[in-house]
């Protein structure tokens, strides 16, 4: 697996678009900080400001979003907030990640979790992170646990949708 993580720029802007078309039936992109909500220059600005903590709207914290490429292909979004508000401390957590819907299933999603790790706790210099996921979403339950995810709190709404959190100790 040859992937790298890197920061979205306008120079990506086409891969982005291809992105966005391969998940036009997808109503939220997990870890992708609203790139199917508005258009890119407004996402790659509003990633900026987000990462630099610059004109954040109220109740939002700093965070880094990331690119997961093989090659010249997105295969996904990795999101790493780096703190907790009291919302966030009851909900979505520290990371916000998603593969490409045609590369689940093949090992990215733990190589995305990773990262998020191991850039939380070198450059965050985070001791955990708080993740959720979906209840029904086996496959990311695993993944988290698998981590060393711990549950934290079970069956709890966000969005009218029952979640997992997990908290996963740095080491």
């Amino acid at each position: 697996m040859d992937i790298k993580f890197v920061r979205p720029t306008h120079n990506h802007k086409p891969m982005l678009e291809a992105f966005k078309f391969a998940h036009s039936d997808e109503l939220f992109l997990h870890g992708a900080s609203g790139l199917e909500r508005m258009p890119l220059d407004e996402w790659l600005n509003k990633l900026s400001n987000q990462e630099q903590n610059k004109h954040l709207p109220d109740g939002y914290v700093p965070s880094t979003t990331f690119m997961v490429l093989n090659q010249d292909e997105i295969i996904g979004f990795v999101n790493i907030r780096h703190y907790l508000n009291e919302q966030l401390l009851k909900s979505y957590g520290h990371v916000g990640y998603m593969v490409h819907k045609a590369h689940r299933q093949k090992g990215y999603g733990k190589a995305m979790l990773q990262f998020a790790m191991h850039y939380a706790k070198t450059t965050l210099q985070l001791n955990s992170l708080l993740i959720a996921c979906d209840f029904d979403n086996i496959g990311s339950k695993r993944l988290i646990e698998r981590c060393g995810g711990v549950i934290t709190t079970e069956n709890f709404a966000l969005d009218k949708a029952p979640y997992l959190q997990y908290r996963i100790y740095l080491s």
